[in-house]
């Protein structure tokens, strides 16, 4: 599951703004919100993956998978 929402959250930074103008999450979260229909639990969804703490990525590039390893 956080697979996919890092994916949508990938997906829809890469669609609706420029990332390389907004760096912080707050620049991502008032872009998505001012630039998509997407309710406030979804944002708050987003939040939580672009503020989760990554030690590690896995890349799985034949089943197209992105894994975050956390430090939790």
């Amino acid at each position: 599951m956080l697979t996919d929402l890092l994916r949508d959250v990938i997906e829809k930074m890469n669609i609706f703004m420029n990332i390389t103008l907004s760096t912080t999450v707050d620049d991502v979260l008032v872009a998505l919100s001012k630039n998509t229909p997407l309710p406030e639990d979804a944002l708050s969804e987003y939040e939580k993956v672009l503020t989760e703490n990554v030690t590690h990525l896995n890349i799985g590039t034949r089943k197209k998978v992105i894994e975050l390893v956390l430090d939790r």
